[in-house]
């Protein structure tokens, strides 16, 4: 298993690795720019960007091998094959999140960094197991095709909240409710949107193992 995440992580997602610097850099200009507090509000853009696209360069260069093929051929049982693939792209989100949070931390005076630095980690590792499910149940262009759309959504619907959360907004009501409810559970929210995370990444990936252990080889 250890072997097979590591593989998935310098032959798979090695382009994808190259790109954490590149996140941290681009969060501490934004930080610069804009001041830590507004550029988190761009945390969850950064980082399901770049777990959408690494989720893809991998299936690209999975599908372009054949890697399904050559996996089913290997004498590894199938959940142990998918489990690899969930593991290194949750260490992968989880890189993306570390990137983006250090410099808003460090920019912004305080040992934590925002929350939406938490939502950003939390979605995107949703969106990794959601794609990775897709992904193996209908293939690379199907995928491909599907989460271009959603990412389009991701952003427009961070643009909106951003928007709803301006002084004067007509969800600003609603939204200052909900956030103070967030804050008066503070202490269970995080365990609660962790064990949300958890079951739709376990959820998936159980469906991803059922979906690539019935796969017919070509």
């Amino acid at each position: 298993m250890i072997w097979l995440v590591w593989s998935d992580l310098s032959l798979g997602h090695r382009s994808s690795l190259a790109t954490v610097p590149l996140a941290a850099v681009l969060m501490t200009v934004l930080a610069l720019v804009m001041g830590p507090g507004e550029a988190a509000a761009l945390a969850l853009v950064l980082v399901t960007m770049m777990a959408w696209g690494a989720g893809l360069r991998a299936a690209y260069e999975d599908d372009k091998a054949d890697a399904w093929t050559l996996f089913r051929t290997l004498p590894i049982a199938p959940a142990w094959v998918v489990a690899s693939r969930y593991l290194s792209g949750l260490v992968l989100t989880l890189l993306f999140g570390l990137a983006v949070a250090l410099p808003l931390a460090l920019l912004g005076g305080g040992p934590r960094p925002p929350v939406t630095v938490y939502v950003a980690v939390g979605a995107g590792i949703v969106l990794t197991g959601l794609f990775q499910a897709v992904y193996y149940r209908f293939g690379y262009r199907t995928v491909s095709t599907w989460f271009r759309y959603g990412l389009l959504l991701v952003v427009f619907g961070t643009m909106l909240l951003a928007r709803l959360l301006l002084p004067g907004a007509g969800g600003a009501t609603f939204l200052a409710g909900l956030a103070a409810w967030a804050e008066a559970n503070s202490a269970l929210l995080p365990f609660l949107m962790a064990a949300l995370v958890a079951v739709i990444y376990v959820a998936s990936w159980l469906y991803a193992t059922s979906v690539f252990a019935r796969k017919e080889l070509t």
